[in-house]
């Protein structure tokens, strides 16, 4: 009997004890370690050097450049009419300045005709569809690297009102390989006559040989004993196609 008394005696100072601290507050719940990652196990993330986690990006790649001077001209083309800052790491400064300040629109449709070597440099041709020419002095020493454009030539197509100007410009464009440029001041027929023969040597001339019935007739000759006699239109000097054929040259003068 004490010992059941004892017991409850103790029960209700533990109770008595309790009732004076008032309710235990719940425990906060365990957390982890700001660093820790549910699920997964060490972080797979590259680290700066120091082991700071820091992520690393690797430096972009160098642009290429091409290692050919045709194919360096064909990029210089190929970017002028729309990527003026590419355009800007393939050319000096100031050949980048004489592209962007040609007048257009120009005829974006470039062939190649040939690259000539000289004195470490390539000079490179092109032809468009009107029979503009393009020459681009390309450096061989910075072919791979950047600005190897460092120089530009643009000879434009006129087409003169006097007749023995604009047989000019077709002798010109016959010795330089521009077809494109003889077939907008002719025709068709007279480039297939005119390069089936061999180009003249510099030193042709030409001259007036008198007109008839609309037509101017121009001579060409020179010493080699090269003659023709072109025939243009008189209603169309000044434009497109006024070579509109050639006549037997027996007997044509300068007038």
């Amino acid at each position: 009997m004490r010992r059941i008394i004892a017991l409850a005696i103790a029960a209700t100072a533990v109770l008595a004890s309790a009732a004076c601290r008032g309710p235990e507050a719940p425990s906060a719940p365990a957390t982890l370690p700001p660093t820790a990652v549910l699920g997964d196990g060490p972080s797979d993330s590259p680290s700066a050097p120091g082991g700071t986690g820091a992520p690393t990006t690797a430096p972009p790649p160098a642009p290429a450049y091409p290692s050919s001077a045709k194919a360096y001209a064909q990029a210089i083309l190929a970017a002028w009419p729309s990527n003026v800052t590419k355009l800007g790491t393939l050319t000096s400064p100031l050949v980048q300045e004489q592209i962007m300040e040609i007048p257009g629109p120009i005829n974006q449709n470039w062939h190649y005709s040939r690259c000539d070597g000289a004195a470490g440099s390539s000079y490179c041709v092109f032809f468009n569809d009107p029979g503009d020419a393009i020459t681009l002095k390309i450096s061989n020493s910075l072919l791979g690297k950047a600005h190897a454009g460092v120089e530009v030539l643009f000879d434009q197509v006129t087409f003169p009102t006097d007749p023995v100007e604009y047989t000019k410009e077709f002798i010109g464009a016959w010795q330089d390989g521009n077809t494109y440029r003889m077939k907008i001041l002719s025709n068709q027929t007279e480039v297939s006559y005119f390069t089936h023969y061999t180009p003249p040597a510099p030193g042709t001339d030409a001259c007036f040989s008198g007109g008839a019935a609309g037509s101017q007739y121009v001579r060409i000759y020179n010493g080699d004993g090269l003659e023709y006699l072109l025939r243009l239109t008189s209603a169309t000097l000044g434009k497109p196609h006024a070579i509109a054929g050639h006549n037997d040259p027996s007997g044509s003068n300068c007038i």
